[in-house]
């Protein structure tokens, strides 16, 4: 089939590229007057290709078909895909205008709810675009699908996650800079259902062109200005400022802006049917269109209307400028955000962010002070100084994700390195409290649907071991939320390494607050932490096993406990039993072996004790009882540092490993 026989999209650049590249919006113009311009040949060459899309001019399920009129003879169906050579496949979206529809999910944006959103995206939008890619490219080519909007990228990943969970995800930075993640097409299997339609056999191989195997799948990307920075997900550290990092903080900064040219995404191919002249005979990577000075003038202006009030502009002109803020807080270094640091540029977010609460823009500002809160030390004492943690803490009261991820994410910023006191709102505003239904909220949501805990409530359990651990009198208060934590416990997948979201921050609650005090403990979340134990001494045992820490107080504290259930369960999981004992204690394979050669061999002296401390209450803290238990030479140094020395015939007459008797309960290792 003829280029020309087929419906073409409008096709434009982006006006910063136009600016600078002749060459490049000259191959638009050729798509432009439609494909009669452009040769089979030279389309049939094409080995890369960004479409940026306007749905409304063209819908996607339109394009790339027949565009002959019903009634004209029939165009045979190829099974040549539209772009045969076609390696890189770029499609993008024309910006979204407030309150206008957009076209490709016919909503109007901002969008109304989210929920809506996901189902116009996954049932329509993107089995749309699986259809699209099976008519134009092989399955070969890699495809990059750039969201119009945040709220596609969250709604898309989120689901991912959850569907084809994190590791087929692959949620991670984009080469050509933001985020992306990797969408598995969903194919008809046994009779499912399934929203594309798959294409002729799978069984193409290399040079077979007239069948068309299937496509895997294809990337979704969110362009870096577009990214929110209190949303989204990065594993790491659960330090105060790493956190920032787990709840989506995307802090690539540059000194300057650069303008990706047609060569860094792989525009060289496309000489083979253009010609190197057009290509080679402009400048590329041009850097630096604005200069700091620029920056930090633009900056001062949007807090001068800021501090204007509302009668300074409408509230639509308002978000717009937030947003500039807010990509300003992701891309400009810290001497650009000065004017952010101080007090004046603090108080200008503030007003729009607390005091009117009832504006459009209020999420916006909330989202720039958590980016300048991040980013700057300073700047966090004085939103303390203000008084802002009072308001910020009202307005984690009502109950809304978005409001729940950025509230919380901004009170663990000046949880530490200021001079905030946060003892008095336990009892004025309930802090425990607010913080307990949220908890209990994700709790909720887990059991029935464990999709995987989502970023707000990453950001509620951080704050609630934060507080826990910072105000010790005051962490009987979180007890209630035990129950929903255990519940989120036992939905939450053990990943590899184990000690990462969910499972890490449950986990870190759970040592900061008094579980001993609770009468009951379930006996399924007992193996579950010692289910986390195992993974965990095969995942970070060669490098010390600090990572277990918090995992070793948790269990520290069950062993301690006043739920005898929970304490027969933790000696019958982690006590060598008399089947371990036919090998020499810390030599096998099993979970009580394994932690009794951790807590001997260790290089990280605090891993060795904490383990001896457990084994010391799983014993009764009976001396002889843990050498029975554990042997006497594993006991020998916890036992001397408590001034009790195991007797020389002890050490030397103990029972190797296949001993004929009933137990060789001191075996120990070589």
């Amino acid at each position: 089939m003829a280029a020309t026989d087929y419906q073409w999209p409008t096709l434009s650049i982006r006006e910063e590229m136009a600016e600078f590249w002749d060459g490049w919006p000259q191959v638009i113009a050729y798509a432009r007057t439609r494909s009669d311009v452009i040769p089979q040949q030279s389309v049939s060459k094409l080995t890369s290709l960004e479409l940026v899309w306007k749905p409304k001019e063209l819908p996607l399920r339109l394009a790339f078909t027949s565009q002959r009129k019903p009634g004209s003879q029939s165009i045979p169906t190829s099974a040549e895909p539209i772009f045969p050579a076609l390696v890189y496949l770029r499609i993008t979206f024309e910006r979204l205008v407030h309150r206008e529809i957009d076209e490709a999910t016919g909503l109007i944006w901002p969008y109304e709810t989210k929920a809506l959103l996901a189902d116009k995206i996954h049932n329509n939008l993107l089995p749309t675009i699986d259809r699209l890619l099976d008519r134009i490219v092989p399955p070969s080519t890699e495809v990059t699908i750039s969201c119009s909007k945040w709220d596609w990228y969250e709604v898309i990943d989120l689901a991912l996650i959850e569907k084809q969970g994190k590791e087929q995800t692959k949620p991670e930075r984009a080469d050509i800079e933001g985020l992306r993640c990797w969408r598995e097409i969903p194919r008809e299997k046994d009779g499912q259902d399934s929203t594309a339609t798959t294409t002729t056999s799978n069984g193409a191989q290399d040079g077979e062109s007239e069948v068309k195997g299937l496509r895997e799948g294809y990337w979704i990307h969110i362009p870096i200005e577009d990214v929110h920075l209190s949303q989204g997900i990065k594993p790491g550290n659960e330090t105060n400022d790493d956190l920032a990092w787990d709840l989506g903080v995307y802090s690539h900064v540059t000194t300057a802006r650069t303008i990706a040219s047609p060569r860094d995404f792989r525009g060289d191919h496309l000489e083979a049917c253009l010609g190197s002249s057009i290509i080679n005979s402009y400048p590329f990577n041009m850097a630096s269109l604005e200069t700091e000075t620029e920056i930090q003038n633009e900056v001062e202006e949007i807090i001068e209307v800021l501090e204007a009030g509302k009668d300074a502009c409408t509230s639509t002109e308002r978000e717009e400028l937030l947003q500039r803020i807010l990509y300003r807080t992701k891309s400009a270094t810290d001497q650009v955000l000065h004017p952010l640091f101080n007090k004046r540029g603090i108080c200008a977010l503030g007003l729009w962010a607390f005091e009117n609460t009832a504006s459009i823009e209020r999420r916006t500002a909330l989202r720039c002070l958590n980016n300048v809160l991040l980013r700057s030390a300073p700047a966090r004492q004085l939103f303390v100084d203000e008084g802002y943690p009072k308001q910020t803490i009202d307005l984690m009261k009502n109950g809304e994700p978005d409001d729940e991820l950025l509230t919380t994410s901004i009170l663990l910023h000046c949880s530490t390195g200021t001079s905030l006191d946060l003892g008095p709102n336990f009892e004025k505003d309930d802090l425990a409290g607010i913080i307990n239904t949220n908890v209990s909220r994700h709790g909720r949501a887990a059991s029935s649907s464990p999709s995987g805990l989502p970023t707000s409530g990453t950001a509620t359990l951080a704050l609630l071991s934060t507080l826990s651990l910072h105000y010790e009198t005051q962490a009987y208060r979180f007890l209630e939320s035990l129950t929903p934590i255990l519940d989120m416990l036992n939905n939450a997948h053990i990943l590899s390494p184990p000690l990462q979201p969910p499972a890490s921050s449950l986990v870190a609650c759970l040592a900061s607050i008094p579980i001993q005090a609770s009468q009951s403990f379930p006996e399924a979340a007992v193996d579950k932490l010692a289910d986390i134990l195992l993974s965990s001494i095969i995942a970070y045992s060669a490098g010390g096993g600090i990572e277990l820490m918090s995992l070793f107080i948790t269990l520290l504290r069950l062993a301690q406990s006043e739920s005898a259930a929970a304490q027969s369960r933790l000696r019958a999981r982690l006590l060598p039993s008399d089947q371990d004992r036919a090998t020499p204690l810390g030599q096998g394979d099993s979970l009580p072996h394994k932690l009794i050669h951790l807590a001997t061999t260790s290089t990280a002296a605090q891993v060795r004790g904490i383990s001896m401390v457990l084994f010391f209450e799983l014993s009764n803290k009976d001396e002889p009882e843990l050498v029975q238990n554990v042997g006497s030479s594993n006991a020998a140094e916890f036992l001397a540092s408590r001034g009790t020395q195991v007797p020389q015939e002890d050490l030397s007459g103990e029972k190797k490993a296949g001993d004929n008797s009933e137990t060789n309960p001191t075996a120990s290792q070589s």
